[in-house]
Formats: C-alpha cells, sequence, structure tokens
C-alpha cells in the first residue's frame, strides 16, 4: 500500500468517526432536551405544590378565602394579604403560559394547568374579581389563554364555592349560610 492510498483511508476513517460523533452528540442534545423538560415541569409542580401551601395551607390566608367566599369585607391588611395571594398564583399561571409559548411544555400539561386556574375561581369566587382587578392594569398579559376563565362571565355567587358546599355538607341550610 502507497502513502496515498493510506492518506485517502485515513480520510476515510477519520470521515466516518466525525459522522459517529455527531450522531452521538445528537442523541446526548436530544436526551439532555428531554430531561430538561422533564425538569422543568417537575419544578413547575413542586413551586405549585409550594404555593398552595404557603397560600391555602396556611390558617390566615385559608380565613381570607374563606371571608372573601363569604362576601364578608376585608380589613386593610387582610386586602394586602388576599391580594398578595392572588398575585402569586397570577405570576405563577403567566410562568406556565410562558413556557408553553416557547414550547417548553406540552399541550396536556399547560392544559391542566388551564383546568387548574377555573377549579380555583370556581373554589374561591372572589379570587375571580380580584384577579380582574389585578389584570385590568396589564392589558398586554390579560388575553393569555391561561387567564380566560378569569374573564369568564357568570362569576359563582354564594352557594358554588368550596365554603358553601362545606357548609352544605356539615347540614347548614341554605337560608342559614352567608351569601
Amino acid at each position: 500500500m502507497d502513502l496515498t492510498r493510506l492518506a485517502n483511508l485515513g480520510e476515510f476513517i477519520g470521515g466516518v468517526a466525525v459522522l459517529v460523533t455527531l450522531v452521538y452528540l445528537a442523541l446526548q442534545v436530544r436526551q439532555n432536551t428531554r430531561q430538561s423538560l422533564g425538569t422543568l415541569q417537575y419544578t413547575m409542580l413542586t413551586d405549585h405544590s409550594r404555593l398552595l401551601e404557603s397560600t391555602r395551607g396556611n390558617p390566615t390566608h385559608a380565613a381570607l378565602i374563606v371571608k372573601t367566599s363569604d362576601g364578608e369585607p376585608l380589613d386593610a391588611v387582610e386586602e394586602v394579604l388576599f391580594q398578595a395571594d392572588v398575585e402569586l398564583f397570577l405570576n405563577h399561571w403567566m410562568g406556565v403560559q410562558q413556557a408553553f409559548d416557547l414550547g417548553l411544555v406540552g399541550e396536556s400539561f399547560f392544559q391542566t394547568f388551564c383546568d387548574d386556574v377555573k377549579r380555583s375561581l370556581d373554589a374561591a369566587p372572589a379570587f375571580r374579581r380580584y384577579a380582574r382587578q389585578n389584570l385590568g392594569a396589564y392589558p398586554e398579559i390579560s388575553g393569555m389563554k391561561i387567564y380566560a376563565p378569569i374573564f369568564e362571565e357568570g362569576e359563582k355567587q354564594g352557594g358554588s364555592g368550596v365554603v358553601s358546599r362545606i357548609r352544605s355538607a356539615k347540614g347548614v341550610p341554605p337560608d342559614q349560610r352567608r351569601p
């Protein structure tokens, strides 16, 4: 074998090695992307759980949800606390919307959060009113799909939220339930 043939063979083997390396790197990037997306979704779920725990799992904040669901007025401090809770949820939901818009979370994951928005609003009817007020200052984001339930008509009043269902289950007659 002469030197030219050896050079050609070496060039061919080098080309195959480069091709194998590119395929390997493509597979690694794909696997890393899947892992990153999984981590992002896990982080969003964990953040959501912590958000629920810090608001609804906190007796002070839970009392605010009950009070607003019963239609009772809030004092100035309670108003600030409840508005902060609403803003936490709105910011969290906006992060999920943005992740979906960027293609970082799938349709079913995103739809789960959209359904959660609706459930949260149905559970605490006053939440919808506060969310509308808050989003009214930001018309550019009010049209996000995840916020659609906030602007749906027919805000449920007295007798439809979690508090009313709890009172109903405890046998409180409808005429003695607070509006």
